[in-house]
């Protein structure tokens, strides 16, 4: 366990003051609601969390009076909620349920019975738990590919939660070295008409230091969980292992150069995960759309050489646009071969404004994620797998809804998905949805898992 060291002694001489995300008052019907949840959370133990009806109550009520809410008042309100342990649960595997956990005869059944079916070549039912759906990737396991996308937990606040509703992994952030207040209010806009979103938040962080203690504190209590044998709970842990990587970011106003934020953020949180993001794609920050190919690998190289000392084991992954020409993707590509990056998420939202969208938010400025880039990150994602040949790991991220849409970014050249917009307008229910629907394509096209379907649309 690599100690914590508050970012203030790394580095000193940069701050400004971050004010409360949480709003103060909201709609009279979701405050009601939430509060008379709350008044009753300490009937609601886990296994009522992973019930159907908890579900539907979430998707059915819950989401819906959401979206009378502004877009950013009502994300904060669901970290809320998921900080104060409302949200749903994934039932999981039964090995794996709490209620059996300590029952030698119910362990020895299962077994028993497991032995048997494998000895039959048993081929199990599709289901949203299913071992057909892990994957290694990096030399880490991962308990299914669909993870959480950057920008929907940006603090490290509820990566349990996240991971107990059936995450595979979370991708935290984007986190700036020291807190900013990112850009003024409103900045998160729904297109509901295009299941899209626009957002300029400007990389609102609390800044590396409270991230690196929440990153501490979790995988803390992970270990500790772990050592005892013990089963992991709900108290901000999932009961079985999930994975979690950080968003790097630079300060918006610093005299500091990227290098120097990079570096920081990589010694301060490149310990406390399993995988660095660099976000060299963000829409909403100026710098990022100027920097030159050169420029981007001297960056990456000091970030990969930082990792070396402070976090030799640590993947560390590049994070493009959708928005690059096809001269563009060829360079890029061969900037993340020569600097020999870990991975490649591919991508991030666009600056691109399809004369498809018809909602009257289609003109605010931001980034643009959700359906309308769905095709053209899938198509990016093709050239990118297409150019690295299949020998750089690569996530895919932008528009995927379904778990059709899973299946074929897989089959695309995908080790990994992430998603976000979706979860806004599908609600808990959604990542659930995704793996049976993942799990049902694999089964029925002869996969055994999910890696053996990574780029298969290209061995035809």
């Amino acid at each position: 366990m690599h100690k914590f060291i508050p970012v203030s002694t790394l580095r000193r001489g940069f701050s400004t003051s971050t004010s409360s995300e949480i709003p103060l008052l909201g709609p009279a019907l979701l405050v009601t609601a939430v509060s008379a949840v709350a008044g009753g959370s300490y009937l609601f133990s886990d296994q009522i969390r992973r019930t159907s009806l908890y579900l539907k109550v979430s998707d059915s009520i819950v989401v819906p009076l959401l979206r009378f809410m502004d877009a950013e008042d009502a994300h904060n309100y669901t970290i809320m909620a998921a900080k104060y342990k409302l949200t749903p649960m994934e039932k999981p595997r039964p090995r794996n349920c709490q209620e059996i956990t300590d029952n030698i005869y119910a362990k020895r059944r299962l077994k028993i019975e497991e032995e048997s079916q494998q000895q039959m070549n048993f081929v199990a039912p599709p289901s949203s738990t299913s071992r057909r759906l892990e994957t290694k990737v990096w030399g880490k396991t991962f308990p299914n590919p669909i993870g959480m996308a950057a920008g929907f937990d940006k603090h490290a606040e509820i990566m349990g939660p996240l991971l107990d509703l059936g995450f595979g992994f979370v991708e935290v952030g984007g986190v700036t070295p020291f807190p900013q207040n990112g850009n003024s209010k409103p900045r998160s806009f729904r297109l509901t008409e295009d299941q899209a979103i626009i957002n300029r938040y400007g990389l609102n962080s609390h800044g590396a230091e409270a991230v690196c203690k929440r990153l501490y504190d979790f995988k803390a209590l992970l270990q500790e969980n772990i050592q005892k044998k013990m089963q992991i709970n709900a108290q901000g842990c999932r009961r079985t292992q999930g994975i979690i990587g950080v968003n790097l970011a630079k300060n918006t106003e610093t005299k500091q150069t990227a290098k120097e934020d990079y570096s920081l953020g990589v010694q301060a949180l490149g310990p406390h995960v399993d995988f660095i993001v660099m976000n060299i794609s963000c829409p909403n920050v100026g710098w990022t759309s100027k920097l030159k190919d050169s420029e981007i690998s001297e960056l990456i190289v000091e970030v990969i050489e930082t990792r070396n000392t402070h976090c030799s084991q640590i993947p560390v992954l590049l994070k493009i646009g959708p928005d690059y020409d096809d001269e563009k993707i060829k360079s890029i590509v061969q900037v993340a071969t020569n600097t020999k990056v870990d991975g490649i998420i591919v991508s991030n939202t666009s600056k691109a404004r399809p004369d498809s969208l018809i909602s009257s938010h289609r003109h605010e400025a931001g980034g643009l994620s959700g359906q309308p880039i769905k095709d053209r990150a899938m198509l990016t994602l093709q050239k990118v797998y297409a150019l690295t040949k299949g020998k750089i790991p690569l996530i895919g991220v932008g528009g995927i809804a379904t778990g059709e849409d899973v299946y074929q970014r897989i089959r695309a050249g995908a080790s990994l998905v992430e998603v976000y917009t979706a979860m806004t307008y599908g609600g808990a229910s959604l990542v659930q949805d995704m793996k049976l629907e993942l799990d049902q394509c694999l089964l029925r096209d002869g996969f055994q898992n999910v890696s053996e379907a990574v780029g298969a649309d290209y061995r035809k």
